[in-house]
Formats: structure tokens, C-alpha cells, sequence
């Protein structure tokens, strides 16, 4: 059996604000090490399942985050950024299973630290008229490789996300969240046990989940958070100015559409540093 895990930080086990998930905060050590105590669970999960290749990527931020020598030996590690694919670097047709560890609901939904791949550009990314967060969007591109989501981890408001799209998919709640910055939090202890559990579990069921599939024609709609970075956008070939705010294309697959989303999110940096 061969695991596919992608790591956010935002649903991890006892984050609940900014100073645990960028580096230069003073809670940043803190985060780390919770994300990998939940990481290491899902590994654990996943071995005692029968998986036999576990690949981990670090899917947060600078996507520098996971400690390789804090990691458990039975997984390999794909930390870094730029790399294609993102979130799911590394995944393709060859893998049995994925699993999303400590993900996060999309921007303008309840949740602990909400946001939709890059919270200060993204204001809503549609697909074929249905808004699609991180979770929707990776789980998409499981599905071009005919991958299955078999579980995911995150707060209770994350749960009806995926409950939504991925009605199969078992699911760890790591919190409940009260706003945006506060929960009501559950043990490590007890979340590691629960985490280990489900992914052995879910790995045992694979053939009860479903792989989510996107049609193969596609209209995709992002809504920027501000008419600046729209004027900035749209010169990138493919993209239609309908708005303000918002651009709309129509990638061939969801992977040229990641490709898109990432390009829009790297131009929208580079306007906030102020070479403009």
C-alpha cells in the first residue's frame, strides 16, 4: 500500500492563532512540534494498516515547516517551496490513498483560521458555479489521479465542509472552534490516539470510499480581495476580467487550474512587497 499525506498547520491539534503558523512568531516552535506529533500519528496509523511507502508533504505556508529528524523513519519528505502541485506535491496515479492532516476551512466560513490558499489575495474560488476551498481543491486533484481521500483532520467546522463534498471520507475533529482565533481544545494525547486510529482504519476500508471527480469541462471563478490585485491578474494569459474583483478561465484540468491559483497567488506577492 502506498500513502499519499499532505500536512496544513491551521487544523493541527491545539492551534488556535497567527503566532503559532509563521516563523517569525514567538508560538512558531510551539506549532511545529504539534504538527508533527499530528503527523507522526497518521504515520504511525498508516504502518499499522500494512502501508509499505508513506510519502509526507509539507503543505503550509513556506512549506518549510515539518522536522525531518522529528519525523517518524517510515515516511520519505517533500519540504520547500517553489514545486508544482503545491499542496500535493508528489501525488500521483501510483498512490492507494491520501490524507489531509490538520486542514482548514475556506475563506468567509466559520473556523479556526480560515482562509482559501493564500488569505491575503483569495477571496473565493469557484468551480463550475460551486465554491471550493483547499480541501475541495486537492481533493480534486486526488481525484485526476483516481486517488481516493480516505481521511482528513481538522476543527468541527472543517467536518460540514467535508462532509459536503467528500461524503465518504472519514474525519478527525482536532477542536471546536468558537471564532476565528479560539476553541475549544482536545488533549494531544487524545487526538494522536484518535488520528492513529482512523488512519489505519480508513486505510483498512479504502475500497468504501469514493474518488471526487471533477467534470472534464471546467469554468473556474476567483474573486480577488481587492481591484488591485485584479489589475495585476489580469494580464496573465487565459484569465477574463468579469468585475472588479473577480477573473474568470477555463483550465483544460484541475492541475492546470492549481497551476493558475498558484500563479495569481505569486503575482499578488509580489504587488504586497512593493515592486509596483
Amino acid at each position: 500500500m502506498k500513502v499519499f499525506i499532505s500536512v496544513d498547520m491551521e487544523g493541527i491539534t491545539g492551534i488556535h492563532s497567527l503566532q503559532y503558523i509563521f516563523d517569525k512568531e514567538h508560538e512558531y516552535a510551539r506549532g511545529r512540534n504539534l504538527m508533527m506529533q499530528d503527523l507522526n500519528a497518521a504515520i504511525k496509523g498508516a504502518v499499522k494498516a500494512g502501508a509499505k511507502e508513506i510519502l509526507v508533504n509539507d503543505a503550509h505556508g513556506s512549506m518549510r515547516n515539518l522536522i525531518i529528524e522529528d519525523m517518524h523513519e517510515a515516511a520519505d519528505l517533500i519540504i520547500g517551496f517553489p514545486k508544482q502541485q503545491l499542496m500535493m506535491t508528489g501525488l500521483d496515479e501510483s498512490f492507494d490513498a491520501v490524507i489531509f492532516i490538520g486542514y482548514h476551512t475556506k475563506e468567509g466560513s466559520p473556523g479556526i483560521l480560515s482562509h482559501t490558499v493564500n488569505g491575503g489575495v483569495i477571496r473565493d474560488i469557484k468551480i463550475n458555479g460551486k465554491s471550493y476551498g483547499e480541501t475541495g481543491i486537492n481533493a480534486a486533484i486526488s481525484g485526476f489521479y483516481d486517488v481516493p481521500v480516505v481521511m482528513v483532520s481538522g476543527d468541527d467546522m472543517l467536518q460540514k465542509e467535508v462532509e459536503d463534498i467528500l461524503p465518504d471520507t472519514n474525519f478527525v475533529t482536532t477542536k471546536m472552534a468558537l471564532s476565528s482565533y479560539a476553541a475549544k481544545m482536545l488533549h494531544p494525547k487524545k487526538t494522536r490516539k484518535m488520528i492513529k486510529q482512523q488512519t489505519t482504519q480508513s486505510l483498512q476500508e479504502i475500497d468504501k470510499t469514493s474518488v471526487f471527480k471533477l467534470p472534464q469541462e471546467l469554468t473556474m471563478e476567483i474573486t480577488m480581495k481587492s481591484t488591485t490585485q485584479a489589475d495585476v491578474i489580469e494580464i496573465i494569459p487565459g484569465l477574463e476580467r468579469t468585475s472588479p474583483e473577480t477573473v474568470v478561465c477555463n483550465p483544460k484540468d484541475i492541475i492546470e487550474a492549481n497551476d493558475i491559483i498558484l500563479t495569481i497567488s505569486n503575482a499578488c506577492c509580489v504587488l504586497k512587497v512593493g515592486i509596483y
